[in-house]
């Protein structure tokens, strides 16, 4: 700790990320010229001479950049890499265990074109190539190895299924973390099969839609029950569907929290009370104008609510702040040309969209109580629909009828 920082009073947050790193790399070029000669058997090729190009931390090294660019935390990134990753992770300030870096490991990376529209212009996605690498089979580091006795305050699973997360590393980084909070941002919907710590704080797992309807089929589908293919549209159209499937996430996975992330519908939380119950809250997403460049935002995302847990906040509170992040994250990157990085995001930028998220009233709810709103909701709806407008069929839903929108 610096002396500016006790002067401060500021805790230091030692916060450890276990995934898939990979490269994010752009090139901006302006229309391409062709070869001015063309051959019977050789064909004319476009000449590429990038204007601008850059490569920063992707995957689970995003997430640990984003992670990095609080001053509060230390961060140190778990993953095998090649030369060119660590570097831009050490830019990033993420600190990488003695061992893991390997000069000829080829590394995931995603590289994409844009054209050049013109000055104050956001360029035009023209090309996208993946090369997509499988993590090796190397052994992961025991904290016990690591310098001054490293520990977590925080764990953060960032798995982009190329190989890094599996059962035996999960389980050993479980055994040796100790009762920390861990949070899990996965595309393996079979990760929650993974064994949790019966003690310490409850893991949350993080989805967007399309991650939480794979995870309803893999793992959620009821005999005889229609489940929903899609989860589009905005919250009102979706919300009996998805409150019904996280009621039922909670019944067979009690031991996690879960985040569903709905882009430019928000997010829901959901989390068990103090008294045991399921209860959730839902927040709006910040409304943008233009165009929404949304790579990156989960990663932001996840940064905020990390930041509101090491801080010790209520989760809806957490919930403003993660929403707060990834809405910085679109503007910053909505505004800029090149490619952005974390720390390019200035926090007077944060604080401004953590104030503008809107909380609908009321917030935190057990899920069972909404579900049964929802119900008599429902039931009014077909009475009025079919003309059956009948107070004494209505009965005890009086009251509700009368403050209905309909």
């Amino acid at each position: 700790m610096t002396t500016e920082q006790e002067s401060a009073g500021q805790t230091r947050h030692r916060v450890l990320v276990l995934g898939d790193p990979m490269i994010d790399r752009t090139w901006v070029v302006a229309e391409p010229a062709r070869t001015s000669q063309v051959h019977a058997v050789i064909g004319a090729q476009a000449v590429v001479d990038p204007a601008a190009g850059d490569a920063r931390p992707g995957g689970a090294g995003q997430a640990a950049a984003w992670l990095a660019r609080d001053p509060r935390f230390d961060v140190l990134l778990l993953a095998q890499v090649g030369s060119e990753l660590a570097g831009l992770l050490r830019t990033s300030d993420v600190s990488l265990p003695n061992g893991l870096t390997a000069p000829d490991h080829r590394d995931t990376t995603k590289f994409r074109v844009y054209a050049y529209r013109g000055e104050g212009q956001m360029p035009l996605l023209k090309h996208r190539f993946d090369l997509d690498r499988q993590a090796g089979d190397w052994q992961m580091p025991s904290l016990d190895s690591l310098e001054h006795g490293w520990r977590p305050d925080l764990v953060v699973v960032s798995d982009f299924m190329k190989g890094t997360i599996n059962a035996d590393r999960w389980t050993a980084l479980a055994q040796s973390s100790g009762a920390v909070p861990w949070l899990v941002d996965s595309k393996n919907p079979l990760i929650v099969d993974y064994s949790v710590a019966p003690s310490g704080p409850r893991p949350t797992l993080f989805v967007n839609r399309d991650e939480f309807v794979e995870l309803i089929a893999q793992k959620l589908t009821v005999d005889g029950s229609s489940q929903p293919t899609r989860l589009d549209g905005p919250w009102h159209h979706i919300e009996t569907h998805l409150l019904e499937a996280a009621q039922r996430f909670a019944d067979k996975f009690s031991a996690w929290d879960l985040v569903v992330k709905l882009g430019s519908g928000g997010a829901v939380a959901f989390w068990r009370g103090d008294g045991g119950d399921w209860r959730f809250a839902h927040r709006k997403a910040v409304e943008r104008r233009g165009q929404v460049v949304g790579i990156g935002a989960g990663d932001a995302f996840l940064a905020g609510w990390a930041a509101a847990t090491l801080d010790k906040v209520d989760h809806e509170r957490r919930l403003d702040r993660a929403i707060g992040h990834a809405a910085a994250w679109i503007a910053t990157a909505e505004a800029s040309p090149q490619l952005t990085w974390p720390r390019d995001v200035e926090q007077q930028t944060i604080t401004q969209f953590e104030a503008a998220v809107t909380a609908p009233t009321p917030t935190a709810t057990a899920v069972r109580t909404r579900r049964e709103e929802l119900s008599d909701s429902k039931s009014l709806h077909a009475l009025i629909a079919s003309g059956e407008i009948d107070l004494a069929r209505a009965g005890g839903h009086c009251g509700k009828f009368m403050t209905m929108n309909v």
